[in-house]
């Protein structure tokens, strides 16, 4: 890790944080839509840029980052904000462990379907019955999110952004974001910002 203009970074990626804050006004739109703005879950939460932004709008932010180098980075550039809670693990459809394929790019380490070391954990996890915003850039494992997410996003009806980008195919899980769509039917597309998609209830 290096310390590059105030920022973690893990070395040879010193150009990242501002590249992932330039970024973080994509989620200005879903936030707008939150009626209250208590609880966000977060994820991958990187080297924290968007915990950072999330952090000043809301009441907490949880935040996850499997990637050890990463999260170590995410702790120290978030430590000074007491209501990010940060958690070394992927968000998926059950407890347990996968395997992740660290890439080149800080921000491509994604989970894959193969036995694994790597912490697996779920949003139905934390309990929580405040839940306003779900944030997900997660390379390709957003529909195993969402499934373990579903007590959650019945109790809660949080607004939910999620990359679209066909990681669901292209990095193994067999899925797209069109299976999201169905699995979610109260839930409709309201907006594309970026590579990302707003899903708010139907009216």
């Amino acid at each position: 890790m290096v310390n590059h203009k105030g920022h973690w970074c893990p070395k040879g990626s010193e150009k990242a944080w501002n590249r992932y804050w330039s970024r973080a006004s994509d989620m200005d739109l879903a936030i707008g839509l939150c009626p209250m703005r208590r609880s966000v879950v977060q994820a991958g939460g990187n080297i924290g840029a968007w915990p950072l932004y999330l952090g000043k709008k809301f009441k907490r932010i949880f935040t996850f980052e499997p990637e050890p180098v990463n999260f170590e980075c995410l702790v120290r550039n978030t430590e000074h904000r007491t209501n990010i809670l940060c958690t070394n693990a992927a968000l998926g459809e059950a407890p347990g462990t996968m395997h992740l394929n660290v890439c080149n790019s800080i921000g491509s380490h994604h989970l894959v379907q193969k036995p694994g070391d790597t912490k697996v954990t779920t949003i139905d996890e934390l309990g929580l019955d405040d839940l306003d915003l779900i944030v997900a850039d997660v390379e390709g494992a957003e529909f195993l999110l969402i499934k373990g997410a579903m007590r959650t996003i019945s109790r809660c009806k949080p607004i939910i952004q999620l990359e679209d980008r066909g990681h669901g195919i292209k990095k193994g899980f067999g899925n797209t974001f069109e299976d999201i769509l169905k699995f979610l039917p109260e839930y409709a597309p309201t907006a594309r910002v970026g590579r990302d998609v707003i899903l708010r209830l139907k009216i």
